[in-house]
C-alpha cells in the first residue's frame, strides 16, 4: 500500500486535527444480528476434503523454504471461518476449495514471516503465498452437502 505522500500527510492532519471519525460513525447492524450472522457462518458445511485441504495450505507455509514462521493454528482457523462466511455470503451452505485459495492469501499474508534473504530478493509475502497456493492440489469438487457446487 505504501505511505501517503507528503501533500496526503498534510490533508490527514488538516482533517484530523480537530474531528474524529470514529464519533461520527454509525451502526449498520445491531450487535445482536452481527452475532447471528456470525453464529449463521459456523454452520456452514466444510467437508473433511476441504478441511483437509486448508490443513495442508496451512502445513504448507510451515513448510516452505522462504518462509521464517508459517501460518499459526489460529491463521489456520480464520481461514476457515472466513471461507465459511464467503460460502454464506454467495448464498450456498458449503465451503468450496475456491474460497479458500480466494481468501487464503488475505488471511496469511500478514501472518507470516519471510526469511531475510526472501525479502532482500524483494519477494512478496503475496507471492510466496501465491507459489504456495498453486502447489497444493485442491479436492475435486463434488456435490456437496447435498447440492452441486455452483447452485
Amino acid at each position: 500500500m505504501g505511505y501517503p505522500t507528503e501533500e496526503e500527510d498534510a490533508l490527514i492532519l488538516d482533517r484530523f486535527m480537530r474531528d474524529n471519525p470514529i464519533e461520527e460513525v454509525v451502526p449498520v447492524v445491531s450487535d445482536t444480528d452481527l452475532l447471528a450472522l456470525q453464529a449463521a457462518c459456523r454452520e456452514v458445511a466444510v467437508e473433511p476434503d476441504v478441511r483437509d485441504y486448508i490443513s495442508r495450505v496451512t502445513q504448507a507455509t510451515r513448510a516452505h523454504a522462504e518462509v521464517e514462521l508459517g501460518a499459526s493454528p489460529r491463521a489456520m482457523l480464520g481461514l476457515l471461518h472466513a471461507a465459511q462466511a464467503r460460502a454464506a455470503v454467495n448464498g450456498r451452505g458449503y465451503v468450496i476449495p475456491d474460497d479458500v485459495k480466494a481468501l487464503a492469501p488475505s488471511v496469511f499474508e500478514h501472518r507470516i514471516s519471510l526469511q531475510a534473504q526472501t525479502n532482500l530478493r524483494g519477494d512478496s509475502a503475496s507471492q510466496v503465498l501465491a507459489e504456495i497456493i498453486d502447489s497444493v492440489p485442491a479436492p475435486v469438487e463434488q456435490e456437496t452437502a447435498g447440492a452441486a457446487p455452483g447452485d
